[in-house]
This record gives C-alpha cells, structure tokens and sequence, in this order.
C-alpha cells in the first residue's frame, strides 16, 4: 500500500466515523423529545467478568456496546444506529 493509498484510507475511516456521530447525533435529539417517563442511555457499554461463552460461534462475549438503550414503561429497546448515504 502506498503512502497516499493509507493517508486516503485514514481519511475515509475518519469520515466514517465523522458520518456516524452525527448520525447518532440526530438520534439522540429525536429520542430526547419523548416524555419523561422513559431513560434514554447512549452509548451504553458492559464488560462480562467472566467472559459469556457463545456456543454458536465457538468463542466468548467479553463485552458489548450499544448505540441507545431506552427503557420505558412499555419494555426496554437496543437502538443501533447506522448513518448511510445516499448512494445505499
């Protein structure tokens, strides 16, 4: 891989990531409009001591990250959210 070819691939990952945040973004100011009976965590992360062993796969779940987690009185909802341009 040449220099520019990694400096282009930064840039893209930075992008990305750039992309995503404000997708998360928007998100969170939506869900921030619903009444104050519900919590709304974001960026909800949990480390497993011990690691979960995940039979499917053959291996273990040490942690997991979740985009928004909200709970309300009608159950708990795992929101991941994905920012896609408009060419997907």
């Amino acid at each position: 891989m040449t220099e520019l070819e990694n400096k282009q691939r930064v840039i893209d990952e930075v992008k990305n990531s750039i992309y995503g945040a404000l997708g998360e973004h928007k998100v969170v100011k939506e869900l921030e409009n619903l009444s104050d009976e519900n919590i709304l965590i974001n960026d909800f992360a949990l480390t497993f001591h011990p690691a979960i062993y995940n039979r499917q796969e053959n291996d273990y779940i040490k942690s997991i990250q979740i985009d928004h987690l909200l709970v309300t009185p009608s159950g708990i909802f795992i929101i991941e959210t994905k920012n896609w341009s408009e060419n997907h």
